[in-house]
């Protein structure tokens, strides 16, 4: 069943998640502020509930809480090197590195082809003001030359010491037939003409490898948050040989430092090492592949919620629409832990988003099932808040990490 064939929402739709009513949705991108205009992009096929030719959706804000649908920004090219499918990226109004003049919409992006979709080229797609249309494209790196390279994919746009540099996430099998996943850097104070760095980071290395064990890592963020550098990856792990299936372990994240290495005046480097902690952005069931936006002094994120196990792959069809984003939170470093709460908009509208605030007590959510049974799926332990959606929960602590999962029943708050 094609989304168009599809009736319209159930009462699981969470209305305040997503405002497309069709189609498959994944991964957060080009998530970015141009004038007082939030954009937040996002990976959508808009013809079914399935992951397969992958569009951008595009939905536009002013306040963090109410959205309003655009138009797809980017769609599969015939012939190109996004023939089979616009894969994740950031997006930017690029001013250029060190300059806030002038500025063009950009969006970043990993463009994939039917014959090697684990090998992505890095395209750079220009737009107009109001980011309506997308239609200059180039193609600023190719899959590159490395051995053992298994994958690559999503880059991210990070400025450091005056530079630009862009960072993909990758897996590579070392001679001794190991896989590692590694974070790869380019310098590309030229975003249309990138420079390979080599390596930043791989789960070889210390106070890396300690993370959960993954082949590749996906959707790579680096970000200062509150004076600490924080790097954010998605845990991919090779085929579920059953399925046949990739195994998606959450999304991770380690406290360390951001050196870039010179030649002269001439960036040759970029590494992240002297890991303090890792944990989970998020420890619930249904989240991965976060994107996080420097919004001046803060950082905000929005993740991916999937519709889980509970959920058969025919109930999705039948309703046409699968996944949804989170409502954004703002990220903050305490001791060696990543915390994240909602931004003081979605707060001030609380209402609007679903969002409850709780003190010392917290709370506790149940689901009553189809047949009337209820359970506990979630409890706030202390001070904190909550968002429920429909079938949507997430659970912000104050001084914890968050969780989010998905239900499907009569979400009840205690």
């Amino acid at each position: 069943m094609t989304a168009q064939q599809a009736s319209e929402p159930t009462s699981f739709f969470p209305h305040r998640h997503r405002v497309h009513t069709r189609g498959w949705i994944n991964d957060p991108n080009g998530i970015h502020k141009n004038g007082d205009t939030w954009h937040v992009y996002f990976q959508w096929n808009p013809h079914s509930a399935r992951h397969d030719r992958i569009h951008w959706g595009h939905v536009v804000s002013h306040d963090l809480v109410h959205w309003e649908e655009r138009p797809a920004a980017l769609v599969p090219r015939e012939g190109e090197a996004d023939s089979a499918g616009c894969w994740s990226g950031v997006g930017l109004v690029d001013h250029g590195p060190g300059t806030r003049e002038g500025g063009t919409p950009t969006l970043v992006y990993s463009g994939v082809e039917e014959a090697n979709p684990q090998f992505a080229s890095a395209i750079v797609a220009r737009g107009n003001s109001d980011e309506s249309i997308f239609d200059r494209f180039t193609v600023a790196a190719p899959t590159p030359d490395i051995e053992g390279l298994t994958g690559i994919r999503d880059p991210f746009v990070l400025e450091a010491e005056g530079h630009r540099f862009v960072l993909q996430g990758a897996g590579i099998e070392r001679e001794d037939g190991s896989h590692d996943a590694v974070l790869l850097a380019w310098l590309a104070d030229d975003l249309e003409n990138w420079v390979y760095l080599g390596e930043v980071a791989s789960s070889a290395d210390p106070g890396l490898r300690d993370m959960t064990r993954s082949t590749l890592w996906e959707c790579p963020q680096l970000v200062c948050v509150d004076g600490h550098w924080v790097l954010i990856v998605g845990l991919w792990h090779g085929e579920n040989e059953a399925e046949g299936k990739p195994v998606l372990q959450g999304s991770g994240y380690a406290l360390g430092s951001l050196e870039v290495q010179f030649d002269g005046d001439t960036p040759c480097g970029l590494r992240f090492h002297n890991v303090t902690a890792h944990g989970l952005v998020d420890q619930g069931p249904d989240f991965y592949a976060p994107q996080a936006y420097v919004d001046g002094d803060r950082v905000l994120l929005w993740g991916w919620s999937w519709e889980n196990a509970s959920r058969t792959q025919e109930e999705t069809d039948a309703q046409g629409w699968a996944g949804c984003l989170t409502l954004p939170r703002e990220l903050h470093v305490e001791g060696d832990l990543l915390v994240s709460r909602f931004p003081e908009e979605v707060l001030a509208s609380a209402g609007a988003a679903g969002v409850r605030e709780f003190g010392s007590d917290g709370c506790l959510l149940t689901v009553v099932d189809s047949s009337g049974v209820e359970r506990e799926v979630a409890r706030l332990e202390g001070a904190g808040a909550v968002a429920v959606d429909a079938s949507i929960i997430e659970v912000l602590p104050s001084h914890g990490t968050p969780q989010t999962l998905r239900v499907y029943g009569e979400i009840r708050v205690h």
